[in-house]
């Protein structure tokens, strides 16, 4: 009965874990199945004897599905405050435009004044990179009028000039008669 709920754990296990999992099975085996020492068997696996012991409990407890490594159980979740996070995001919001180092020098002055741990730069980077970059794009260019971001504005206004000091624009018609004012005797 007991093998039954082992073999359904293992079926629920992704295929890495699966497979670490029937690794250390065959490093135990020998022990297991013929008998050998565990310290002979874990010798000729090259693994070390209490890592064996280790395995051998987990094991015994847990079936083969015990052998595979379990997941984090605080995984995905922040060990700092809430609002730690919520300033790490409000700074990389705000414009002008902040490095994630130049955020994390600031954030250290807070935490420190709030009698927090200093965030790692990594953390800080970490919370930086997982705004949404169309979020970001927003908050630091702001909206037209017309309700559209104004990227197409920044990009044009940063195009260099044609020699006759005038912007180059898309448009073919624009383009051409550009490029007649620009000569000279033709415009």
């Amino acid at each position: 009965m007991a093998q039954d709920g082992a073999a359904a754990s293992l079926a629920a296990l992704d295929e890495r874990r699966r497979e670490q999992a029937m690794a250390r099975f065959a490093a135990l085996r020998p022990h297991l199945e013929e008998g050998v020492s565990l310290a002979c068997a874990a010798g000729h696996a090259g693994i070390p004897v209490r890592t064996a012991d280790r395995w051998l409990a987990r094991y015994r407890r847990g079936g083969l599905a015990g052998l595979a490594r379990s997941a984090r159980r605080d995984a995905g979740t922040r060990r700092m405050p809430a609002d730690l996070v919520a300033l790490v995001e409000g700074m990389a919001l705000k414009p002008p435009r902040l490095s994630a180092a130049a955020i994390h020098r600031r954030v250290g002055a807070v935490t420190k004044a709030q009698g927090w741990r200093v965030p790692s730069y990594g953390a800080v980077h970490a919370i930086v990179a997982a705004l949404d970059p169309g979020m970001v794009t927003l908050a630091q260019e702001g909206q037209s009028p017309t309700g559209t971001a104004t990227s197409w504005s920044i990009a044009t206004a940063r195009t260099p000039p044609t020699r006759s000091g005038r912007p180059t624009t898309p448009c073919s018609t624009c383009s051409s008669l550009t490029r007649a004012a620009s000569r000279p005797g033709l415009g």
